[in-house]
């Protein structure tokens, strides 16, 4: 099977961020907001893809949320599972980059709507 393309990298790196944020997937337009601002099929695309190529589960039509990154995916994204609680654990490629940047800048002005 071919590898992700760079673009389902991001897309990736994009469900993985506002799981860490937030604790739960991202609906189909958070998604789609959070990549630039694509429409919902492009983003449906982008979904079907990963999950053709196995970096994502099944998702669910009826079920809001079920957006979820398989091991395969996080490996896409070189994470690793915490040995002693298995979740994921960001390397320090993640804690460089401009993913979690922009996730420290987002969580930053939530919790600044949240305390206003």
């Amino acid at each position: 099977m071919k590898p992700p393309t760079q673009r389902q990298l991001e897309v990736l790196a994009a469900i993985w961020s506002h799981q860490r944020v937030h604790g739960r997937a991202p609906t189909i337009r958070e998604l789609g907001a959070f990549l630039g601002g694509i429409g919902n099929n492009a983003t449906v695309d982008h979904l079907k893809a990963l999950e053709a190529k196995g970096l994502i589960a099944s998702r669910e039509v009826a079920t809001a949320r079920a957006i979820r990154l398989t091991s395969e995916g996080l490996a896409a994204l070189d994470v690793r599972l915490c040995p002693s609680c298995g979740q994921p654990a960001p390397l320090a490629a993640y804690a460089a980059s401009a993913a979690y940047a922009a996730d420290a800048a987002y969580a930053a002005n939530r919790q600044d709507r949240v305390a206003s």
